[in-house]
C-alpha cells in the first residue's frame, strides 16, 4: 500500500468476500446442529472467534515485527487461500444448488424483508444484535488507536487488548452458556446490556490504561 485508499480498498474486498466463506459454513453448521446437539452451538462460534480475535491478533503483532508488513500480508493471503481449499473440501458433500430453478435474488431479498415485517420477535432479536455488534465493532476499530494515542502504549501491547477481548469472548461462549440457560431471557438480556453499557463508558472516558483492559 502506498496510499490510505489502497488499505481501504483491501479492507472493503475482505469485507465483501468474507460472507462467501462465513455464510455457507454457518448454514451447514446450523443444518448439522440437530444431530450434534445444541450444546455445541457456542463451541462453533468460539472456534471462529478464537482464530479471529485471539490467535490472529497475537500472531499478527508478532509477524509484523518479524516479517514486516509486506511479507505479513502475503502470509495472511496464503492463509485465506488455505481456508478456501479446506472449505471447498468440507462443503463438497453439501446439497447442490437448484441452478436455473433457484429463486431470483430480488425475490429472496423481498422474502427476507417480509419475514422481518411479519415477526416481532425477529425484529427484537435483530435490534439487540445490531447494538451488540455495534459495540464490538466500535471497540475493535478504536481500542488500539486510543491506547496508543492517549496512553502511549506500544503497538504490540495495544494489540493485546484485542487478544484479551477475544479470550474473554471465547471463554464466555464455552463456559457461561450452561450457567445462563437457567435464567429468564429478560434477565440474560439485562445482564448483557449492563455489561455493554459499563464497558462503553470505560472506553469512552478512559481515566487510566487499566480501564481499557
Amino acid at each position: 500500500a502506498t496510499a490510505p485508499w489502497h488499505l481501504i480498498l483491501g479492507t472493503a474486498l475482505v469485507g465483501l468476500f468474507s460472507p462467501f466463506r462465513i455464510v455457507p459454513t454457518n448454514t451447514e453448521f446450523l443444518h448439522l446442529l440437530p444431530q450434534i446437539g445444541m450444546s455445541k452451538a457456542g463451541w462453533q462460534r468460539a472456534a471462529h472467534t478464537t482464530g479471529m480475535f485471539f490467535i490472529g491478533p497475537v500472531l499478527g503483532a508478532y509477524l509484523l515485527g518479524w516479517l514486516g508488513h509486506h511479507d505479513a500480508f502475503r502470509l495472511v493471503a496464503a492463509g485465506m487461500l488455505v481456508t478456501l481449499l479446506i472449505g471447498n473440501r468440507v462443503l463438497s458433500n453439501s446439497t447442490p444448488g437448484r441452478g436455473q430453478d433457484a429463486t431470483s435474488f430480488l425475490q429472496r431479498l423481498r422474502a427476507q424483508f417480509d419475514i422481518v415485517a411479519q415477526r416481532a420477535e425477529l425484529r427484537h432479536s435483530l435490534l439487540i444484535e445490531f447494538f451488540g455488534q455495534t459495540a464490538m465493532a466500535y471497540f475493535n476499530v478504536f481500542i488500539i488507536l486510543v491506547a496508543m494515542r492517549e496512553f502511549r502504549v506500544p503497538t504490540q501491547i495495544a494489540a493485546g487488548l484485542i487478544t484479551t477481548q477475544g479470550a474473554v469472548f471465547v471463554l464466555t461462549l464455552v463456559l457461561v452458556g450452561s450457567w445462563l440457560a437457567h435464567w429468564k431471557e429478560s434477565a440474560r438480556y439485562a445482564l448483557a446490556f449492563i455489561v455493554l453499557a459499563v464497558t462503553q463508558v470505560l472506553f469512552a472516558f478512559p481515566i487510566t490504561v487499566a480501564s481499557l483492559w
